[in-house]
């Protein structure tokens, strides 16, 4: 599964592959690392209620499926984590 940015915070365009089995943002202070992170979790998390509607596991296989952010969403996301 990938998920791309654009235009997101100090993000200009990122594409991330989720199905990998390790991530890791690094980067110099104030590049977006954190916001990119919030994203994902916060895309993440809408995928469940209650229980998972399925497994992660097989939602990081499906790696032809595209994603689109709610970027209003997105920035309500600290709000809606309850941070």
């Amino acid at each position: 599964m990938r998920i791309s940015f654009e235009n997101l915070g100090a993000i200009e365009k990122a594409d991330l592959d989720l199905s990998k089995k390790l991530i890791i943002f690094c980067g110099p202070n104030g590049t977006g690392k954190t916001y990119v992170s919030y994203a994902v979790y916060g895309y993440l998390r809408q995928l469940y209620v209650g229980a998972p509607l399925f497994k992660l596991n097989e939602l990081f296989d499906m790696q032809a499926k595209e994603i689109v952010i709610d970027y209003e969403a997105l920035f309500n996301l600290k709000k809606n984590m309850g941070i």
